[in-house]
């Protein structure tokens, strides 16, 4: 089944593999550690101004990017037998995966919602289902005259609606397929052609500039960068709360475009490794809701802020290799075909 995810999130357009892929595949490797990371640090937000401003910051760019990367390996067109093939590569991993969690979660909380279960993805799984609708609807959203533009408005509308966001992962799925069109109409030497002399000390000033911003603003609604909640819900019922979204959208993108850009873009250990960062992605949230039962959670914040961030990189980093091993990989295709 991860060979086939693999296959899913990495289809090449072209076979030649390039300095553009590497890129990309080390984009990759660092993003779902950075979820990772993100997903470990969530429970000290609410007590720590430091963490509150990683989280905003993390939350920002790393699934918009994901996301964006995913485009670039999306195809324009589709046959009959490569929406069977979706399906089978995407839906029946989220139902096994859907049901794995939830009889973890029914394990460690006794809490089970029959209509969760069917209709509302598992916590990390919303990516799989709204992924299969964006690699459906693509060939035939590419038919709409001005269909970015016209994406980008009903990404800012659906807030609006008095809806459950969480519902078969549709407030998402539409929320953030502008970024996924965006994706798609960029080539996989994207990050390479913005060059110029400098560029990465912007990079550095632009990534310092959104730290420091956070780290101002650490009032702000974390809830907005999950696309899934609608302005009413998030306190922000009036007219102008949709432009609120767009500026999120385009700070994302330079946010995550700035990050990519200090990734180094030649092949080394961690581009093989990407490859395999969507097993890193269905697994790990078993370690981090396990993470969140035991008294570790305690005693590792009680360390402090230098201790406690230094003990959750190292976590975080040694989770994200083991689970993007081949070794691992292998053993999860042997016996979740």
């Amino acid at each position: 089944m991860i060979k086939l995810l693999h296959n899913m999130e990495n289809p090449p357009k072209n076979t030649e593999q390039t300095h553009e892929n590497y890129l990309l595949y080390n984009a990759k490797f660092f993003l779902v550690f950075l979820i990772v990371f993100g997903h470990f640090i969530a429970p000290f937000t609410e007590y720590n101004i430091y963490y509150k401003t990683l989280y905003l910051f993390i939350y920002t760019f790393h699934i918009p990017m994901f996301i964006f990367i995913s485009g670039i390996f999306s195809k324009k067109e589709i046959a009959k037998e490569e929406i069977k093939k979706y399906t089978a590569n995407l839906i029946l991993p989220l139902i096994i995966f859907q049901t794995l969690y939830s009889l973890f979660d029914f394990y460690i909380t006794d809490n089970f919602s029959f209509y969760n279960f069917i209709f509302i993805p598992y916590w990390i799984l919303w990516y799989l289902l709204s992924l299969f609708f964006w690699k459906i609807i693509l060939p035939y959203a590419l038919k709409i005259k001005y269909i970015l533009p016209v994406s980008i408005l009903l990404s800012a509308i659906i807030g609006y609606l008095p809806i459950d966001g969480y519902f078969l992962s549709l407030s998402r799925t539409v929320v953030f397929f502008p970024i996924f069109l965006l994706g798609h109409y960029a080539t996989p030497n994207f990050f390479s052609n913005i060059k110029f002399k400098g560029d990465k000390i912007l990079s550095i000033f632009i990534i310092a500039g959104f730290l420091l911003f956070f780290y101002a603003n650490t009032s702000i609604d974390y809830r907005w960068l999950y696309g899934a909640i609608n302005y009413s819900s998030l306190g922000n019922p009036q007219w102008y709360a949709g432009i609120y979204r767009l500026f999120l959208m385009a700070g994302s993108l330079l946010l995550g475009i700035s990050a990519i850009k200090l990734i180094p873009a030649g092949k080394n250990y961690f581009t093989s490794l990407g490859k395999n960062s969507l097993a890193v992605y269905l697994w790990h949230g078993f370690i981090i809701k396990f993470f969140k039962t035991t008294l570790l959670i305690i005693l590792i914040y009680k360390t402090g802020t230098a201790y406690s961030l230094a003990i959750i990189l190292l976590a975080s980093l040694a989770i994200a290799l083991l689970l993007s091993q081949n070794l691992f990989t292998d053993f999860t295709k042997k016996y979740l075909k």
